[in-house]
């Protein structure tokens, strides 16, 4: 079975000589991949059970790291409120790009966190970043009185599994890779942070990387001069910077948990619509409604009762209330679930028929309307609703039940 998968045409099994390839995909028992590009190109080759959308797991997995943020008191102490780049998963020639930026501009902090860190690499990033100190000798040296956040502009990162914490720190984040033949690493970890995200011409395999590109919340440089054109005016305008970091949070989390299941979200939105419960809206006519909100979409798995009176999983379609506004806390932070009640399965339903049965008995012609918004009525009885349905015009009737009261 092959999770969270993605196809392109340039690869050996969409090619006229890579039948062998192509058989190595039958052994497969199941597809679930990540866009309907990727089930096209399988469906082409022959390939059409047990294909399935399942989406990018990797947007709710970020999203859980980022939630459970510890601080690292080393890196506060260096960043120093001031601006800070944080730079992830750089090669040789990903810093080549940033070093000149870096030199021209101490005032910013810039962190470095080199994909290789033998003893070769990390001295190659000494020799560029000329005021640089590696995380190990800061730390081992951090309380002596020569060593500062002032002293050093530049931390070169020496140890593994840290780096998608230093994102939460910096002002602007640049993802490595993207000078190489296999691009850039994950995006994902800087943007879910709400940072701008930079990184190299190379990225188009990777679709959140397109994604982000698209919507506007990170930029593709292609060599020293473009870096420094696009990191000096993110770095001198705080308004740029925050609306790219704000576009790149919100990306990740739009693609949390519907991204899982986008035919089952389409089918829930189009039900929606259908029944009137929706309006939809072009989005060139909705950015135009002054103080607008958007905030992303989701499916929530929850509970139900059938007619039989069995209790069954139910997907709804709903807002994402995880999703943190520009305040930084979400609907679901200000919840208090100790005082939450359970659900009793099927006691509305059961008073809203008895209270139907009877209010038919007595006016068996008359057309019976029930709304949630007098549904406070039912709880203290349906003498007020009675009095209501006995104003109704006497050409506002029928003689029969409606199906659904």
């Amino acid at each position: 079975m092959l999770i969270a998968g993605i196809f392109r045409k340039d690869q050996l099994f969409f090619k006229w000589y890579g039948r062998f390839y192509k058989n190595l995909l039958h052994c497969f028992s199941a597809f679930f991949v990540q866009d309907q590009h990727s089930q096209s190109l399988l469906h082409s080759i022959g390939i059409n059970n047990e294909v399935y959308l399942g989406g990018d797991t990797r947007f709710d997995r970020v999203i859980e790291i980022a939630k459970a943020f510890l601080p690292i008191d080393p890196i506060a102490h260096f960043c120093n409120n001031s601006l800070v780049l944080v730079a992830g998963s750089t090669w040789f020639q990903d810093d080549e790009t940033i070093a000149h930026f870096e030199k021209a501009n101490p005032h910013i902090k810039f962190i470095i966190a080199p994909h290789d860190i033998t003893n070769q690499r990390l001295q190659n990033c000494l020799t560029l970043y000329k005021n640089a100190v590696l995380y190990s000798d800061y730390v081992q040296h951090l309380n002596e009185p020569n060593v500062g956040p002032q002293k050093f502009n530049t931390l070169i990162i020496d140890n593994v599994g840290m780096l998608s914490k230093l994102y939460h720190y910096a002002s602007v984040s640049y993802i490595g890779g993207g000078f190489g033949a296999d691009g850039i690493h994950n995006c994902l970890e800087a943007a879910v942070h709400y940072k701008p995200v930079l990184f190299g011409p190379v990225y188009d395999k990777y679709i959140e990387a397109v994604g982000l590109v698209e919507a506007g919340g990170a930029v593709s440089i292609n060599d020293a001069l473009d870096f420094e054109s696009v990191a000096k005016n993110l770095c001198s305008n705080e308004v740029s910077r925050h609306e790219m970091g704000q576009i790149a949070g919100d990306f990740v989390h739009a693609h949390k948990g519907a991204s899982a299941k986008p035919e089952l979200l389409k089918k829930l939105i189009a039900k929606d619509v259908n029944y009137g419960y929706s309006l939809p809206l072009l989005l060139d006519h909705v950015t135009s409604i002054p103080g607008l909100i958007l905030a992303p979409m989701n499916i929530m798995a929850q509970n139900t009762i059938d007619e039989l009176g069995r209790i069954v999983p139910k997907d709804r379609l709903t807002h994402d209330q995880s999703w943190e506004w520009s305040s930084g806390t979400s609907v679901n932070s200000h919840i208090q679930r100790e005082l939450l009640q359970a659900t009793r399965y099927g006691f509305c339903i059961r008073r809203i028929i008895s209270w139907a049965v009877a209010t038919r008995r007595k006016y068996p012609e008359h057309i019976i309307l029930v709304t949630k918004s007098i549904t406070n009525l039912l709880t203290g009885g349906g003498r007020s609703i009675t009095r209501w349905l006995s104003k109704l015009k006497p050409n506002y009737r029928r003689s029969k039940l409606p199906s659904s009261p």
